[in-house]
């Protein structure tokens, strides 16, 4: 089910029209939740942060994804309060927010896991942050896929933690500290990631080996620098596929597509 697709407004009446939808969304999802009930996968683009505590109504939910490209005011810990005791059933969600005009207001991942401690699946498409340092909690270790846009700082402790993951997607914009990536990844195995992609320029040739070296079943990966990583795909004599198209596919398998229409 998917609710509130807006385009970009651009023309004043169009603003107007934003404005005046935004006011009377929340009472809009009141009654859309009304009527259907038993949703079990829900894509919303959130106008209005009080649209959000209508939704703790659909007791069959357990996949949410929220688009807040026009709610930037929406921060983890109201929209959690929000949801209420449903947060704890969901296995799958997306929070995703382009350029967020308040940077206090982000999804720092150890919040949402603390609030949805059943997930599967964790997309956090905005710079998120990660409070440090993390702690073994065994809802990282339900964690099967994550797409994240962070600080590559935090790649080791995503890897150390989250020991089942099977698909990890990391854009980040800063250089990363290899000798505390060799720190974190020092005695663990990611046996079973099979899929790695990471859009930065910064990662260099040292970082890539050693997160290769960690997860033996890797089958299809993405690094920003492709000539350097198929060069180590044949120095570590490993058959994986450099795959251009990893960060353009749709992130949730057919299975877990949040329905539409």
């Amino acid at each position: 089910m998917f609710l509130g697709d807006e385009t970009a407004c651009k023309s004043p009446d169009e603003r107007n029209e934003l404005q005046n939808l935004q006011s009377s969304f929340p009472e809009l999802i009141n009654t859309a939740v009304s009527r259907c009930p038993f949703v079990e996968e829900l894509t919303l683009q959130v106008l209005h942060k009080d649209c959000l505590q209508h939704l703790r109504r659909l007791k069959r939910l357990n996949s949410l994804v929220l688009e807040c490209d026009y709610c930037d005011d929406l921060d983890a810990d109201e929209c959690f309060s929000s949801l209420g005791e449903i947060r704890h059933q969901l296995k799958h969600f997306v929070i995703q927010r382009i350029d967020p005009s308040n940077t206090d207001r982000r999804f720092p991942l150890n919040v949402v896991i603390d609030n949805c401690e059943n997930l599967e699946t964790l997309g956090v498409l905005e710079l998120t942050e990660i409070n440090l340092p993390l702690k073994m909690n065994i809802s990282f270790r339900r964690l099967k896929r994550i797409s994240i846009e962070m600080k590559l700082d935090y790649l080791g402790q995503i890897l150390r933690f989250c020991d089942n993951l099977t698909y990890l997607l990391v854009c980040g914009l800063d250089k990363i500290n290899e000798s505390e990536l060799q720190e974190n990844l020092s005695h663990i195995s990611a046996l079973k990631l099979q899929t790695l992609g990471i859009q930065s320029r910064f990662f260099p040739k040292n970082a890539m080996k050693m997160v290769l070296e960690i997860a033996p079943n890797l089958e299809r990966v993405y690094f920003f620098d492709k000539s350097e990583c198929v060069s180590l795909f044949k120095e570590l004599g490993r058959s994986i596929v450099f795959d251009d198209e990893l960060f353009h596919e749709d992130y949730f398998p057919p299975e877990l597509q949040p329905c539409s229409f």
